[in-house]
């Protein structure tokens, strides 16, 4: 046999090998993208949607306070929804100068602006929350929870400084931009819509609330109720397996071989866990958001507005907490957080609220204690060391109207976190004369 003979069938031997592994290649699907298949055979889009929305972390992760510090004073905007909507304005704004260094001190100038987060934030997410003129590299730096913005008035010149959660490091880039420049430092020097602030706590980092007394309006909203059946479809591998079952304390239970989601019914909450999932694999803080927020995408779980509360990674717990009109929104009963645990990549528990608010029935205007009122009264009855912060907010509850009709009522109150949970502040108190906290 001629040698190009033998060069030719081996040639087509390379061929065909190379046709064949592109198309397995092309061919392959994930165990998720088989498992979607599968459910594909007998269920649509909206069979496991729970009419809600997809969202970023951009659109998730938020500052719970936003301090301006004019001169010796601080100040923060009265209506919260301000607050927000300056943030997202920056958010398109283009970063330059991107730098890693050691920390020398925190920023205390007479006049600049903190943005407070109520979790760490891990510093990998600052490339998805902020716009960067190129690629940026985080590196080992950690988390962070406060953002501060310095004015430079001889450059027209606003840095940013994303302070490291042990205080050693700061991620710092910068906006050179008049016209950036100036719509920060006309909000600061103006302090249209903004109220003065008082603190208490450690002077390196006290918590700020409002001084004076608050009108807001309590509401009262009918809801959307979610279908269970959808979360089953949208958290079952197989939901045509899935048995359901009644207790008499108005419960349901949807059950595979394994898995196990349960309705309080009266409660208008869920719990979904999938016991077999072992913690055999640690998360970084980064890949617990990012697979959190892409899982409730799946199902378009974002049925209000939601931000992050909470990143917890000794149990890989992510809490994500219902905020109106911009206040957040506090129930004991489980009815204003998402929460998600993973374990080992995969989705172990998974609690939420099982409606969405609708139409506005009524609201009236009541006025809640002053912010002097609250520090004394927190002063007297909580450890200061404790307090990660104080708030206006909503307190959540359900009323009963008919047998199957109900009302949500969301009342003004002031809300302390108190050693990692919120609470709210009740000033009445117990035979005890210890704080009676709801």
């Amino acid at each position: 046999m001629k040698f190009e003979v033998v060069k030719s069938y081996i040639l087509v031997i390379l061929v065909g090998m190379s046709l064949l592994l592109t198309f397995n290649i092309w061919s392959y699907k994930s165990d998720n993208e088989l498992l979607l298949e599968k459910k594909g055979q007998y269920l649509n889009e909206a069979d496991y949607y729970i009419e809600g929305d997809e969202q970023s972390k951009r659109d998730i992760v938020m500052p719970s306070e936003v301090i301006f510090q004019h001169q010796s004073k601080h100040y923060g905007y009265k209506n919260p929804k301000k607050s927000l909507s300056m943030y997202k304005n920056m958010q398109t704004w283009t970063l330059y100068d991107f730098k890693l260094r050691d920390l020398e001190k925190v920023p205390n100038e007479k006049y600049q602006l903190e943005f407070r987060f109520p979790t760490a934030i891990p510093m990998e997410t600052i490339g998805n929350l902020f716009q960067f003129n190129d690629d940026i590299e985080t590196g080992a730096l950690g988390s962070f929870k406060r953002l501060f913005i310095t004015f430079n008035p001889d450059k027209y010149l606003l840095r940013f400084h994303f302070l490291s959660l042990d205080g050693r490091k700061e991620a710092t880039a910068v906006v050179n931009d008049a016209t950036k420049y100036d719509y920060l430092w006309k909000l600061m020097s103006n302090l249209k819509g903004m109220q003065e602030l008082q603190a208490i706590g450690p002077a390196n980092l006290p918590v700020y609330f409002p001084s004076n007394p608050v009108q807001m309006k309590e509401h009262t909203f009918s809801v959307n109720n979610t279908n269970p059946k959808k979360l089953v479809n949208a958290l079952f591998p197989d939901p045509s397996s899935v048995r359901r079952n009644v207790s008499n304390a108005n419960e349901a239970y949807y059950t595979d071989a394994g898995r196990q989601m349960r309705v309080y019914q009266d409660r208008h909450v869920m719990d979904y866990i999938n016991p077999k999932q072992t913690d055999t694999h640690r998360m970084t803080f980064y890949e617990l958001l990012d697979k959190s927020i892409l899982n409730i995408n799946e199902h378009k779980g974002w049925t209000d507005d939601y931000y992050l509360d909470g990143l917890n990674g000794t149990n890989h717990t992510v809490t994500y907490l219902l905020h109106y009109d911009g206040y957040p929104v506090i129930s004991q009963t489980g009815l204003a957080t998402i929460e998600q645990q993973w374990r080992n990549q995969e989705l172990y528990q998974y609690k939420r609220p099982l409606f969405s608010i609708n139409n506005s029935l009524k609201s009236d205007t009541v006025t809640i204690p002053s912010g002097a009122t609250v520090k004394e009264f927190v002063k007297e009855n909580y450890k200061e060391a404790d307090i990660s912060d104080i708030s206006i907010g909503y307190s959540m509850n359900f009323q009963q109207e008919e047998a199957s009709s109900f009302i949500l009522l969301l009342e003004p109150a002031w809300f302390i976190k108190y050693d990692g949970h919120w609470k709210e502040i009740d000033f009445t108190e117990n035979k005890d004369g210890n704080p009676e906290v709801n």
